[in-house]
């Protein structure tokens, strides 16, 4: 599995690769050496550039080389495909929620592709897959614009030198590089000599809270630094003067009304006297408003299993005080009752127990199950009569077809996964409202959904339902948060993905997921590999 690069890894590898594109000799090697840096700054399974040339012939570079015979032709024609998709239709990205409909034809379960521009036309198509799915998020489409920047300012100085004077070549590709990069809207980009910013595109302007007229009229950098991060911005300086690169670090600026934004930014020169650089600046708001999301719930979870730990453990020292300090022994009704509320607690402890368990061995990547083959409609049928027998307000209704062929499943693991749903799903639901519970055939899997008529779930809560200590309502009741994520990982367990759709608050949620049939099932044992927890794009 490929190691995602950090942020500040990732931004000088983008310097990497710009400055491959001036450095080596034949275009070719350019085009490789970066598509080979690529891998470490967007992780994937595949590369593949797709340039489009005169009379309807395209050049076709992938990384790594495919199989010879009917794959590479394959693989060639759906990029062919996808480059007229995204050149005919307004699309900025081509990703499985923009373009589901090239799922089929590209060898990889997640995708981002995106177009090469140059003098205002699509020329040619940067594409990424990956073997995992969900594996892209915004951040991937950030770095790998500026990627596709790059090589479609490259490209296009190419074929202009090879119309221009030698003498007017390096001047066109300069100008090319640096519109197709300042244009971009992803990510910040600023030009700065001594105090002054000279140039910026609207990604970074946006970010500080400026317009075109102040850029005119004068932006002087560290005064838009807080004082606390003078000294960073004088290290930075030094590394310029001595490496002819910063670094990437993180800082804040303030924005013209005063509040201050996050940043990670990375620099390099462009001229050496009077010394110029351009900085990459991303801006982190999100990332750190996540932060602090995870460490307010993280601090909240700690405090509901000290609650839900609680909560079982009195009630049992109840029933036992009470039965060993009467004065007279307790009838066989009351003892029957007493042992009944010990056997209901120390149930609920031993279910609390067992799902910290199961996510300490999900985060470790050690959480092991044992697919087998077996019929889905069983395994739901008894998590059914499990659920109703403790939450009857909720009427389940089953449409699970007779004729699905076996899956390939840990009975005990997928009806937990069923059971987990049900029980997210009365918890959102009003008493009486129905629960559905459907089941379809896909290709190699079947598809399951529990839908219910609750509260919904918010847009905002998307992107972390499925992360540990995720409580999708303010007001939604004690609980610690690990349903979800449990779900998430016996079902990547499987081999399979698990995924929340609802058209908003108040309108009910579905629950989905996939688990492949038993003749696709290549093993009848899988362990939960590390990495599978994270929220991506799809």
């Amino acid at each position: 599995m490929v190691t995602r690069s950090s942020l500040e890894s990732a931004l000088r590898l983008l310097n990497d690769s710009a400055h491959l594109l001036e450095s080596l000799d034949k275009p070719e090697t350019r085009k490789r050496r970066v598509l080979q840096v690529l891998k470490r700054i967007v992780p994937h399974d595949g590369c593949v550039l797709l340039e489009m040339k005169d009379a309807g012939e395209y050049e076709f570079t992938v990384l790594p080389e495919p199989p010879p015979g009917n794959d590479a032709a394959a693989l060639e024609a759906a990029m062919v495909a996808c480059l007229r998709m995204i050149t005919d239709q307004p699309l900025t990205a081509l990703t499985g929620e923009s373009a589901p409909q090239i799922a089929a034809s590209v060898p990889w379960s997640s995708y981002l592709g995106l177009p090469l521009v140059g003098n205002d036309r699509v020329i040619g198509l940067l594409f990424i897959g990956s073997n995992e799915a969900d594996a892209y998020d915004e951040q991937d489409l950030s770095l790998l614009s500026v990627v596709a920047a790059q090589l479609g300012a490259y490209l296009t100085s190419v074929r202009l030198r090879e119309q221009e004077l030698a003498g007017a070549e390096e001047l066109v590709k300069a100008q090319a590089y640096a519109k197709r990069l300042f244009d971009s809207s992803l990510i910040g980009i600023a030009e700065a000599e001594g105090d002054r910013i000279t140039d910026a595109n609207d990604a970074f302007l946006r970010s500080v809270g400026y317009g075109r007229e102040d850029l005119a009229g004068g932006l002087n950098w560290k005064a838009l630094t807080p004082p606390e991060y003078a000294y960073l911005d004088d290290r930075a300086l030094k590394e310029l003067e001595t490496c002819g690169e910063a670094i990437p670090f993180e800082k804040e600026y303030c924005r013209k009304d005063g509040t201050r934004v996050p940043i990670l930014i990375g620099a390099a020169v462009t001229q050496e006297s009077p010394l110029r650089w351009v900085c990459f600046i991303l801006d982190l708001t999100e990332r750190k408003r996540i932060e602090e999301e995870l460490e307010r719930t993280r601090s909240e979870f700690l405090g509901e299993v000290s609650h839900e730990l609680k909560t079982p453990l009195t009630a049992i020292k109840g029933s036992t005080s009470m039965a060993l300090t009467s004065r007279t022994p307790p009838s066989e009704t009351e003892a029957r009752d007493l042992f009944q509320v010990i056997d209901e607690q120390a149930e609920r402890l031993r279910e609390l127990i067992g799902n910290l368990l199961d996510m300490t061995r999900i985060e470790a990547g050690s959480l092991s199950v044992n697919p087998q083959p077996a019929r889905l409609s069983q395994i739901v049928e008894e998590a059914v009569a499990t659920f109703e027998r403790t939450a009857v307000e909720c009427p389940v209704n089953v449409a699970i077809p007779a004729s699905l062929p076996p899956v390939m499943a840990d009975r005990r693991r997928i009806g937990q996964v069923v059971s987990n749903l049900l029980s997210n799903a009365a918890k959102a639901s009003p008493p009486g409202a129905p629960i559905a519970i459907s089941a379809d055939l896909g290709a190699g899997d079947i598809t399951v959904r529990v839908r219910d008529e609750g509260r919904g779930i918010p847009l905002d809560k998307m992107p972390l339902l499925f992360s540990k200590f995720a409580q999708v309502h303010e007001s939604g009741g004690r609980g610690t948060g690990l349903g979800l994520a449990i779900c998430k990982g016996i079902v990547e367990a499987h081999g399979g993905r698990i995924w929340a759709e609802s058209p908003g608050e108040g309108k009910g949620a579905t629950m989905s997921f996939t688990i492949p049939i038993a003749s696709e099932a290549g093993s009848n044992s899988a362990i939960l590999r590390s990495g599978n927890m994270s929220a991506n794009l799809k």
